[in-house]
């Protein structure tokens, strides 16, 4: 199930002591038989081993409860060094110089840089209403390759900001197109709340693409797109482009030799996806009486092939599911963390397969 990359494993793991009082002897107490040197010696051994006593019973006390407290120490300590290790392996933030590295990537040959187009609505307080972007991956190189793979980004980003019907719109309203539909519901909303509402909970609307360098070597370039759509309500939907550097064409799962049918038996592996498993032999699922394509929905990295699903199933968002060197079924949920203008993406495995 593997051509252009390899596929690993990922795995996660005061001393207080009471003093003891001398206790009073009543000498009228003593018992007449006893001459007094006697009882007063008797006295003094009885004192002095109640007090040793005291102090060995204190010692082992605080013997044994500093062992308990140690011990206790060391489980709590080892628990969460335990699920630290798992959040780490279960969660991850994508740092800057990771958000760096994947708007920048190079080979032998070409670059790839990721150019942003900004079209965002601001009103006329120079409050940001609606953010609108595309961001175009840039092929660099005196190649052919590099000419027709941007010329690919190119079209489509003037499909996405016409609005246009392709392969990441597919807006069959009553608009003209699925920008006009945005434009029309931003409208809706600031009539409704004013602009004010946008300021103070700092949300406004999302028509944007989100690309992402997720790999690149001199034999393939692969990309993920994230679609963010967001008014009183949002979405997000993933899409993959993962480039052959030798022609400049679009690979499709079956040039990673992995069939329909091998996808229907990863995907069987979850009950709750029982939407793949009449998936026609060239990839398509039919889901909500519509067709989804599934035979460019993927990317990889220097790890893992990850599989994406926007058939809206189960949930408005689109599920990225990672496929590790057995096959097995990992989803994955990302979900965009706005710093200014600059996104970044917070992973994490869920349980069971489970979203929320």
């Amino acid at each position: 199930m593997k051509k252009h990359y390899t596929v690993l494993m990922l795995v996660t793991l005061l001393i207080t002591l009471s003093a003891c009082g001398r206790p009073d002897v009543d000498k009228n107490d003593a018992v007449p038989e006893l001459p007094v040197e006697t009882e007063a010696a008797e006295e003094q051994v009885y004192i002095e081993d109640s007090i040793e006593d005291s102090i060995e019973d204190s010692i082992e006390d605080f013997i044994e409860d500093s062992q308990e407290d140690s011990i206790q120490d060391a489980e709590s300590s080892s628990e969460a060094e335990s699920e630290e290790e798992i959040k780490e392996e279960t969660e991850w933030l994508e740092t800057d110089e990771q958000w760096r590295g994947r708007r920048t990537r190079s080979n032998s040959e070409l670059e790839v840089t990721i150019e942003r187009t900004d079209r965002s609505l601001v009103n006329e307080d120079g409050v940001t209403i609606a953010i609108i972007y595309y961001d175009r991956p840039v092929v660099s190189g005196d190649t052919a390759v590099a000419e027709k793979i941007t010329e690919f980004f190119e079209e489509e980003e003037q499909n996405w900001f016409t609005g246009k019907k392709g392969r990441l719109l597919d807006y069959s309203g009553d608009c003209d197109s699925a920008l006009e539909f945005f434009l029309e519901l931003v409208g809706e909303m600031r009539a409704m709340f004013g602009d004010e509402h946008i300021v103070e909970y700092e949300c406004p609307c999302l028509y944007n693409i989100e690309s992402r360098i997720m790999y690149m070597d001199d034999d393939i370039l692969s990309i993920l797109q994230i679609k963010e759509f967001r008014t009183q309500r949002g979405s997000t939907n993933y899409y993959g482009c993962t480039f052959d550097l030798h022609t400049g064409e679009l690979l499709k799962l079956k040039d990673l030799d992995i069939s329909a049918d091998d996808i229907k038996n990863i995907f069987s592996q979850d009950e709750y996806l029982d939407h793949f498993s009449e998936m026609s032999e060239d990839y398509i699922v039919v889901a909500h009486e519509e067709e989804y394509d599934m035979s460019g929905q993927f990317y990889v990295d220097e790890k893992y092939l990850y599989l994406l699903d926007n058939t809206e199933k189960k949930y408005n968002d689109g599920i990225i599911y990672r496929i590790d060197e057995a096959g097995e079924l990992v989803t994955l949920r990302y979900v965009v963390e706005r710093e200014g203008n600059k996104n970044r993406i917070l992973t994490w495995i869920t349980k069971d397969g489970a979203l929320w």
